[in-house]
């Protein structure tokens, strides 16, 4: 399941999922779920699966629906709905994304090199 989070200038921020070249809006049919966080706390306390709260047919069949072309070509901050980040939490500091730019190669060849450098150290006396 694609799910997105975009924002409706009029309304707000809202959730959703991808469903063909729609995407259907589960804000409109319950307002609890605003964000990807809401659906996730949702499902804990309901006790469902993530998907099965946002392919609930009480939802899916009363939501609006949106072109998802006519979202991801939007410009963010204008006055038609427009994407945003896919997932972030109420509070700014609790979201870290983060990333080494390492592929397997490159760190299976720094950690070799890192240790033959250290039997090179190991050899030479202490002083």
């Amino acid at each position: 399941m694609r799910v997105v989070q975009f924002v409706i200038p009029s309304s707000g921020r809202r959730v959703g999922f991808v469903d063909g070249d729609d995407v259907v809006d589960i804000t409109s049919s319950d307002r609890s779920m605003s964000s990807v966080f809401d659906v996730f706390e949702v499902s804990q306390v309901t006790g469902k699966s993530f998907d099965q709260t946002l392919a609930n047919k009480d939802l899916t069949n009363s939501a609006d629906r949106f072109t998802y072309a006519d979202l991801l070509g939007a410009e963010v901050g204008g006055t038609s709905p427009y994407l945003i980040a896919p997932f972030d939490h109420p509070d700014d500091h609790r979201v870290i994304v983060s990333g080494t730019g390492l592929t397997h190669t490159g760190s299976m060849q720094s950690r070799d090199q890192m240790h033959s450098d250290d039997e090179i150290a190991s050899e030479e006396p202490v002083t």
